[in-house]
């Protein structure tokens, strides 16, 4: 089975609904981030649901936005850099690449929503969860 590996941190990037429509996701605050569902597409093989540990993707992330870092809680710490961030429409636009794969995430600006799509080689995943303001 294939792994996402560091990488995928990001954006594997999901939270739980958002309770207050005062929340912001303009990439002025810290996020924590839930993954819900993942999806992996092998190259002709077809697509395919599974667990986050199946692909090595942790089930929470943290977006640090100011620190341009998305990673893991816990013990060991993973961390993948944000290369390019985009505020769009009051939601956040986030896009990285590191030990070959590229990813692409998207946090939906008045739900926290997240997608993200994680490319490599022959295989690739998408990511959906939501995110939440997260205080350190």
């Amino acid at each position: 089975m294939k792994t996402l590996g560091v990488l995928t941190l990001v954006l594997g990037i999901a939270t739980l609904p958002l309770p207050a429509a005062a929340a912001t996701f303009d990439g002025s605050s810290a996020l924590l981030c839930a993954v819900i569902d993942v999806m992996e597409c092998d190259l002709g093989g077809g697509c395919f649901r599974r667990s986050s540990d199946d692909v090595n993707l942790p089930r929470f992330l943290k977006v640090d936005t100011k620190a341009g870092m998305v990673g893991t809680l816990g013990a060991t710490p993973r961390t993948a850099p944000i290369q390019r961030m985009e505020v769009l429409n009051g939601g956040l636009i986030l896009q990285g690449g590191q030990e070959g794969r590229a990813w692409s995430a998207t946090i939906t600006g008045d739900t926290g929503r997240l997608s993200v799509g994680v490319v490599h080689d022959d295989v690739g995943f998408v990511v959906f969860g939501a995110c939440t303001p997260h205080t350190p």
